[in-house]
């Protein structure tokens, strides 16, 4: 992904998900993975096949696997949280204005936020929780995660954990976003 920041909270604030690789332009605009492969090959000719494959693969999902009330889960390294919520657009769309300022990454998908994780909270349920929050990936529920960490993580979130209203940046406030 482009540059080392973390963005989970802008997502969060501005209700919506991102993905960088904003040189390949609108996702709308590919027919196929196979063409939006070409167009990061043709982007990137120095990367890997493998890395352009694995980009592309990204990119398609993003666009054409993702559905309108998937549940997404995107963690925030720097506090440990995982923002969950459900996809509300029935496509990616394309915008290059910066979310809060800071955040650069065009392609989104809208997103409401329903349940903040934080490490006190998924820490008793799940033990493996630790591999899904090394990620710097945002995680979509789909039929192809049944039984992953994804899975377990929107199990807590929607079943042991009560929705939150409040300031999310303090962790004795509800959040609701």
């Amino acid at each position: 992904m482009e540059g080392s920041e973390e963005y989970a909270a802008e997502c969060y604030r501005s209700g919506v998900i991102a993905v960088g690789w904003n040189d390949v332009g609108d996702l709308n605009k590919f027919a196929s993975r196979e063409e939006l492969k070409a167009k990061c090959a043709k982007l990137w000719p120095d990367d890997s096949n493998r890395s352009i494959e694995q980009t592309a693969g990204v990119l398609w999902n993003f666009r054409s696997s993702v559905k309108e009330g998937d549940v997404v889960i995107c963690p925030d390294r720097e506090s440990g949280r995982f923002y969950i919520g459900r996809i509300l657009s029935r496509k990616a769309f394309y915008d290059r204005s910066p979310l809060d300022g800071k955040c650069r990454f065009a392609h989104r998908r809208k997103v409401r936020w329903e349940r903040i994780l934080t490490p006190m909270n998924y820490g008793v349920a799940l033990g493996d929780v630790k591999q899904c929050q090394r990620s710097r990936a945002t995680q979509v529920t789909c039929s192809n995660h049944r039984g992953s960490i994804v899975a377990k993580l929107a199990i807590v979130a929607f079943h042991f954990v009560p929705i939150w209203s409040g300031d999310w940046r303090r962790k004795t406030e509800p959040c609701n976003g």
